[in-house]
């Protein structure tokens, strides 16, 4: 990215040289949202597989209104849901289907885009008609909600 966006040459030793100045920075900011997250009333997580030096691990991401946490582990267990939320339990949790993501909430909304994707895959590659009536119906929730939104801004008080 320096050399695509302002023409430098940055060896990989700069680059950990400004991670490491930066870390203490970070450090206190992933805190804050840390923080904010342990209070929040929603939150949604998701996890996706990653080489961290050499090694296959898991990039963890939670998600709430007002906070986002990212965090490396080599666990895709429900002990870093754990960790990371201490004895917070939020009112919804919002995740996919994986078992290590469930019953972190007082309730569980799978997510959306999940099954939309997986309803497409199963309409794509099978030759039942489920899928496609599921498919029907998500893009009415979908839209439903697009609706529900958009209503929300229009009552929104205007600043004079």
């Amino acid at each position: 990215m320096f050399c695509d966006a302002f023409g430098l040459d940055v060896s990989e030793g700069v680059l950990m040289n400004i991670f490491l100045r930066s870390h203490a920075r970070f450090g206190n900011e992933a805190s804050k949202a840390r923080a904010i997250l342990r209070c929040a009333r929603v939150v949604a997580s998701n996890e996706t597989g990653v080489r961290i030096e050499g090694t296959n691990a898991y990039h963890w991401v939670f998600h709430c209104a007002d906070g986002v946490v990212h965090q490396p582990d080599p666990s895709r267990a429900a002990r870093v849901v754990n960790d990371m939320m201490g004895s917070h339990v939020p009112a919804v949790w919002i995740s996919d289907r994986y078992a290590a993501q469930q019953k972190h909430g007082e309730r569980h909304q799978t997510c959306l885009a999940h099954l939309a994707r997986d309803t497409a895959f199963a309409h794509e590659h099978g030759s039942d008609a489920l899928p496609f009536r599921f498919r029907l119906w998500l893009g009415r929730a979908f839209d439903l909600a697009r609706g529900i939104t958009n209503r929300k801004r229009e009552r929104l008080p205007t600043l004079a």
